[in-house]
């Protein structure tokens, strides 16, 4: 099957935007007015009214994707920018730069011997620049288990690999990365050179101790 480059350029999106309370309490966070938001970001101060008004009360207007996207990145830069408040940390920052991974015509007996020599759960498996699967500790014990599992770990791991990580970008901040996590082990990171970094789950917890520890 022919790739198609726009359905691999939407992998590299970040998956996640935050919730539109969220957005509301970033606003009051910040401590700017509808009418401060309204100026800086071009996007008018009835709909900004009429968006947290349905937040508030259940109803009102939804707004679009873009919408969403332009406030939350708005607020996200300002909040970075004011030196009384904690800098929110990105994707970039949480990243392991150097990525562990196999290529799809590995033989899946590497995967193994890499997670149970490194103790991951799962390895991203890449084409190139193309995520492309992954192959899990799940897989392993389905394969060792099965009587052609000798005969499999000889064959090439795109023949067993399961879907890709979810990828977001260096910028995408640390709770959308929370929020990723909360349903996958790990999260690639989408670089600006076409590579990749790595969040798993256990590092993002690491961090977060480290968090509390200084709060």
């Amino acid at each position: 099957m022919e790739e198609n480059p726009k359905l691999e350029r939407v992998a590299r999106l970040p998956l996640y935007l935050p919730s539109l309370e969220d957005i509301l309490m970033l606003r009051k966070i910040i401590g700017l007015t509808q009418a401060q938001v309204a100026e800086k970001t071009g996007v008018s101060q009835s709909l900004i009214s009429k968006m947290e008004k349905g937040i508030k009360h259940g109803r009102g207007v939804v707004p679009s994707y873009q919408t969403v996207k332009k406030l939350y990145e708005f607020y996200i830069r300002e909040l970075r920018g004011k030196n009384e408040i904690e800098k929110i940390p990105c994707a970039g920052e949480l990243m392991t730069s150097q990525v562990v991974y196999v290529a799809p015509d590995d033989p899946v007996k590497k995967a193994f011997e890499i997670m149970k020599n490194r103790g991951f759960s799962q390895i991203p498996v890449l084409d190139g620049k193309k995520n492309a699967g992954t192959i899990t500790e799940s897989c392993a014990y389905t394969l060792l288990l099965d009587k052609t599992g000798k005969r499999a770990l000889d064959e090439p791991v795109k023949n067993y690999m399961e879907k890709p990580l979810p990828a977001v970008n260096t910028d995408a901040a640390w709770n959308t990365v929370a929020e990723v996590l909360e349903r996958h082990p790990a999260v690639l990171v989408s670089k600006s050179d076409g590579g990749y970094g790595i969040i798993t789950k256990a590092n993002f917890i690491e961090w977060l101790m480290s968090r509390e520890t200084k709060n």
